[in-house]
């Protein structure tokens, strides 16, 4: 339905699924230019991905996930027009993301993603040169393989462009690969820890394009701190001692990197404004939970222990 169908390549990447999608992509080929890769194993989002990227040569890059759709049939001409316009690196639309019905109602509730969000690939157009000039692409993560792409995105980003447009939807699906309640990704507390070991990742991708002392990396890492505090409140109240340890030594390493950095970062204003910002993001968390642990509470005992490994117990509490 794109307006701009014409000019764009769709590379669909089978992540080795138990459906064959062959009738479905030969129905439309007639309408559209389709590639499709049918991995042998399967790999994870992050990598499948960047085997889509690699297996491609065209100028922009735009992602899609399977159960998700473009808001209407101009969004790719909306993103296509701002960036051929201010020849930037990538332009952003924001996005409606779906959530669980609210009381008896029967349909999804809803949430607008605003452009300048920092985490999100969806609903954005990217430049292929810009991302091989800077040596981005995405890690073999399974879950937030995209944390660490935005990340050095928006560090290495000089004219980033904004759209106010709705472009994108994320729908609701329960039993996708992070909201089924049987999925690895709720296992162990596998997602968040994920999102700390992301962060750390693209601090030392950052170290390594020689970026990681930057102001916006410093705002960055700021707002990990932020967002990881609220990820231990939720971990503290609902998970195993055993999982939180684990969270906790992840978030060390994040805090011990971060730290080294920007000596000041803990004590500093940006912290603070991004800790209040944060509350705000994680209202699902701040809203539900009243922590028992301080945000600066948990930031001096990472400060104590920087050397040492974390042991939830310390704090003197029954974690659940």
């Amino acid at each position: 339905m794109q307006d701009i169908k014409d000019k764009v390549i769709i590379t669909i990447v089978d992540d080795k699924s138990t459906i064959d999608y062959s009738d479905i992509i030969t129905a439309f080929q007639s309408l559209l230019n389709i590639q499709y890769i049918k991995l042998d194993e399967n790999v994870g989002v992050g990598k499948a991905r960047q085997i889509g990227i690699d297996s491609t040569s065209c100028k922009y890059l735009s992602f899609i996930d399977s159960d998700d759709c473009l808001y209407n049939q101009y969004s790719l001409s909306l993103l296509y027009e701002r960036i051929i316009e201010s020849n930037s690196e990538f332009v952003s639309g924001s996005f409606l993301r779906e959530y669980e019905p609210i009381g008896n109602s029967l349909l999804p509730s809803l949430s607008k993603i605003p452009e300048k969000n920092s985490t999100w690939i969806f609903s954005r157009l990217f430049s292929r040169d810009f991302l091989v000039e800077h040596n981005i692409g995405f890690n073999s993560m399974r879950f937030n393989e995209d944390v660490c792409f935005m990340s050095l995105v928006l560090c290495c980003a000089k004219n980033p462009q904004y759209i106010k447009n709705t472009v994108y939807v994320q729908h609701l699906n329960m039993d996708s690969l992070t909201r089924s309640n049987d999925s690895e990704f709720k296992q162990g507390n596998k997602g968040i820890i994920s999102f700390v070991d992301a962060l750390s990742y693209s601090h030392i991708k950052k170290r390594e394009l020689g970026i990681a002392k930057t102001d916006k990396s410093k705002e960055q890492s700021a707002e990990g701190l932020a967002v990881c505090y609220w990820y231990f409140i939720e971990c503290y109240n609902k998970n195993t001692m055993q999982e939180c340890e684990i969270f906790l030594n992840s978030m060390q390493k994040f805090y011990n990197m971060v730290t080294d950095d920007f000596d000041d970062i803990v004590t500093s204003d940006l912290l603070k404004g991004k800790y209040f910002l944060s509350m705000q993001s994680m209202s699902e968390i701040s809203s539900t939970i009243v922590p028992q642990i301080s945000f600066w509470d948990l930031m001096n005992d990472l400060k104590e222990n920087k050397n040492e490994v974390k042991d939830v117990s310390k704090y003197g509490y029954e974690v659940g």
